[in-house]
């Protein structure tokens, strides 16, 4: 496992939470104390972690980390930002019911729903640039009909999602 340096219990909001540093990618993120962390690297160079609830496991938080040319500077090198962050596709509904940025991230929160399955999955994606370096993407889930359960945990992991600007 790599970039655990620092993990600590500490009381938010009514919930026991945990706090991951990972000093290699340069973020931070608290996350539900008895959620089962891990970490792994995907294609491209790509790192993941996961938080994922035991009870729930289709209620997740996830940071992957992807490596940018060092021409990629801001936002707006990517393009589109919807087309990214966005489901859409055939067979695919989505509803955007916020989106917001804020320096050099954007947050979009949505339902989705993929045919044939009919199951929707409530979205809370944070897209955060690291100049030149990476691109961090924070995804929060649940199915929609665990999310009033879940959404307390889910918007503290969101709110707390720091990234280290050097």
């Amino acid at each position: 496992m790599f970039g655990l340096d620092d993990v600590h219990a500490i009381e938010s909001e009514q919930l026991l939470m945990q706090t991951w540093v990972d000093k290699v990618d340069h973020y931070s993120i608290e996350y539900p104390t008895h959620w089962t962390a891990s970490s792994g690297v995907l294609s491209g160079e790509r790192t993941v972690t996961a938080f994922v609830s035991p009870s729930r496991p289709s209620s997740s938080i996830s940071v992957v980390v992807t490596p940018i040319p060092a021409d990629f500077t801001r936002l707006t090198s990517f393009g589109d930002l919807n087309n990214y962050l966005i489901p859409r596709g055939e067979g695919v509904d989505t509803e955007v019911l916020s989106q917001s940025s804020k320096g050099e991230s954007v947050t979009v929160e949505y339902v989705s729903m993929k045919h044939p399955e009919n199951v929707k999955r409530h979205v809370v994606t944070v897209f955060a640039l690291r100049p030149a370096e990476s691109v961090l993407g924070l995804t929060a889930q649940a199915l929609e009909s665990d999310f009033s359960d879940d959404k307390a945990r889910l918007d503290a992991a969101v709110k707390s999602f720091k990234i280290a600007i050097d």
